[in-house]
């Protein structure tokens, strides 16, 4: 009789362990919009720990293009953590997948508790923009004719300037 006692009351605690541990996110999508190629961006979240006991975790992406920092620690019981995502542009296209958080809490050397929290993400890397010629062009024209008015005034003698009246 005492062992099934035993039994049952280890039961319930392992029952009460897994109650009290809860992992959440904050909300949302991470959409990191363009990226120009060769440049990064970083975003972050949260993850938080609602219940009454420490939780070990560990975050991965399946997209070698991003880095995830911090990959792994403890987050105190009512805790939370922030998590920095940066998306690297180093080629370019449209990428999207999902970050995975995973939350294990120890009892006496056994897991009592695994939960698994997924948030998607996006992004393109584009070529950066060129400046159009047409503009430079513009510009230098408008630049050219304003010198060339001035060498005009100033050659033939007729250099007047007129401030107020």
């Amino acid at each position: 009789m005492k062992a099934k006692s035993m039994i049952l009351i280890g039961m319930i605690f392992v029952a009460i362990a897994i109650a009290n541990a809860d992992l959440g996110q904050s909300a949302g999508k991470l959409n990191f919009g363009k990226i120009p190629l060769g440049e990064n961006k970083t975003l972050s979240y949260w993850i938080i720990n609602t219940g009454n006991e420490s939780l070990n975790f560990s975050i991965s992406a399946d997209n070698p293009n991003l880095i995830i920092s911090p990959t792994s620690g403890i987050i105190r019981a009512k805790g939370q953590q922030l998590v920095n995502v940066t998306a690297i542009g180093n080629e370019t296209g449209n990428f999207s997948g999902i970050i995975t958080a995973k939350a294990l809490q120890n009892l006496t050397g056994m897991v009592v508790f695994n939960v698994e929290l997924q948030k998607s993400y996006s992004f393109e890397v584009v070529e950066k923009q060129k400046v159009q010629l047409t503009w430079i062009l513009a510009a230098m024209i408008i630049f050219l004719i304003f010198v060339s008015v001035i060498y005009y005034q100033i050659k033939g003698g007729k250099l007047k300037w007129k401030f107020g009246r």
